[in-house]
């Protein structure tokens, strides 16, 4: 299983040129994350783009989770990062992993494995979603999608 979210919302440039989460993005990272504990869901490793806001959501994630390891910082999850390498890694996962990134690298992805076209995401993504993904024979599927809105 693959879990892909969207970093929380985040000031903007102009307010900290290091964007990191509002209190809200903070707040629904952290619902998300103790929703999945309730539900329980286990994610064994989480990995992030380095960049502040994706590092504080991931961090929510690992402090209701507890996983193996993370949050880890993990290369190529850059907002305009080409998808294929790390969809190339995926296909050899067997571990439960969270993916925290930026639009439009997360959409992408999502494109790319559910439709094999990174042009044609069947998800609409919003500061705070996340997808869980999980692969069946006829290839990858959305097992379930949550935005922060439904847990406020």
């Amino acid at each position: 299983m693959i879990y892909l979210m969207q970093h929380g919302e985040a000031l903007s440039k102009d307010e900290d040129p290091e964007r990191p989460l509002t209190d809200r993005g903070t707040k629904d990272a952290e619902n998300l994350a103790r929703m999945l504990h309730s539900a329980g869901v286990e994610i064994d490793d989480i990995v992030d783009s380095g960049k502040l806001r994706a590092r504080q959501t991931a961090e929510a994630l690992a402090r209701a989770l507890s996983p193996e390891s993370g949050p880890q910082e993990m290369e190529g999850l850059g907002a305009t990062d080409p998808v294929e390498p790390i969809a190339e890694q995926a296909a050899g996962w067997t571990r439960h992993v969270a993916i925290v990134g930026h639009m439009p690298f997360v959409a992408r992805f999502v494109g790319t494995l559910v439709n094999g076209d990174a042009e044609r995401s069947p998800v609409a993504f919003v500061p705070g979603t996340m997808v869980a993904l999980q692969y069946e024979e006829d290839g990858w599927q959305i097992a379930w999608m949550l935005r922060p809105g439904l847990l406020r």
